[in-house]
């Protein structure tokens, strides 16, 4: 980070702590990240940088919900966890970026969005350059989205009806 300073950086870190039966592995990974985001933003890495947290799915392995069978525990598969943080800049405001995702906070959206996000921000500025390499389906998450496009069986999300859980009554899958 500071060897390059003035150059786009992507910083991807992934784990499998959580997936295991107890959920207690993941707490060992909370001060250790804290730590790490800390340092981040104490060294002024934060200042240009967009961070973004997800997951796969919800919590769902063997917790009390899943002994009932219950509808909660069926939901929670379906809901990852996503945040998206961006730099506090004027630049970003005057062009309507957080309007654009404070729209599109309560918006369906499939992995195919946040990959194309994903080029959306390594392109920066050249973000109109990144479409070449985007998926024929879903968005960016920081272009504003249209709302009555997105539901399951959609055919501008490309997802399979059978990939989703939100209409599909008691799924077992």
């Amino acid at each position: 980070w500071t060897t390059y300073l003035e150059q786009n950086k992507m910083f991807l870190y992934q784990t499998l702590d959580s997936h295991e039966p107890t959920g207690e592995v993941i707490g060992y990974f909370d001060d250790n990240f804290y730590n790490f985001l800390n340092k981040f933003y104490k060294s002024g890495y934060f200042k240009d940088c967009a961070l973004i947290l997800f997951s796969d799915h919800g919590q769902h392995l063997n917790g009390p919900f899943y002994l009932f069978d219950s509808q909660d525990f069926h939901s929670e598969m379906a809901l990852p966890l996503l945040f998206l943080i961006i730099p506090n800049d004027n630049r970003l405001y005057e062009e309507g970026l957080y309007d654009k995702i404070r729209v599109n906070q309560q918006i369906f959206i499939t992995p195919y969005d946040i990959y194309n996000t994903l080029l959306h921000i390594a392109f920066g500025d050249n973000y109109k350059d990144y479409r070449q390499y985007a998926t024929q389906y879903g968005s960016s998450l920081l272009m504003k989205m249209n709302y009555k496009k997105r539901y399951c069986h959609s055919p501008f999300l490309g997802l399979k009806i059978i990939n989703c859980k939100c209409e599909r009554k008691n799924s077992n899958l």
